[in-house]
């Protein structure tokens, strides 16, 4: 059984998949990359305008729920 990805949508899912998961480590304080952060690549793709990271991972996990990529019962931050 391979677990490779094969598809387009396989791939797209897994990178915003891994940018939500890079957002969240993020809010910690960790950073995920010597470049770009995951916090700006997320608001300059998807054109998210919040400053503070938890509402950017809110927006963004709207988004990814929209999209049918994330599962509501896995959203990090509460809905307020």
């Amino acid at each position: 059984m391979s677990n490779a990805l094969t598809t387009p949508e396989q791939i797209h899912a897994f990178q915003l998949i891994t940018l939500w998961s890079g957002l969240k480590l993020e809010s910690k304080g960790i950073r995920v990359s010597r470049g770009v952060s995951c916090r700006k690549i997320v608001k300059q793709k998807f054109g998210i305008k919040f400053r503070d990271i938890h509402k950017v991972i809110a927006a963004y996990e709207d988004i990814i729920i929209g999209m049918g990529v994330l599962d509501e019962s896995k959203r990090s931050v509460s809905k307020e």
